[in-house]
């Protein structure tokens, strides 16, 4: 649904009111998404689509890491800062 001629299909067909498009279903229902027919070209995407979610996970898991690791140092900055040891 995100490729431009998908896109392009659906922006024609939208109704227009003050600056918006208006989408339903109906328009949605008569346009035809394409996908690769080929099986083990859909096995081959999940398998890709797979390793990025898991790539993204770990990525979350360092990022909630490192902002732990920043919300304790400021802890302990402001720790020493009102107990004058800065």
């Amino acid at each position: 649904m995100n490729t431009k001629l998908f896109q392009a299909s659906v922006k024609k067909k939208a109704s227009r009111s003050i600056n918006q498009a208006n989408i339903n279903a109906t328009i949605l229902s008569n346009e035809t998404v394409y996908f690769p027919e080929s099986l083990a070209l859909q096995h081959s995407l999940v398998a890709q689509f797979n390793d990025l979610r898991k790539e993204t996970q770990r990525l979350e898991s360092i990022y909630k890491q490192k902002l732990a690791a920043l919300e304790e140092l400021k802890k302990s900055l402001l720790h020493e800062a009102f107990s004058g040891r800065l």
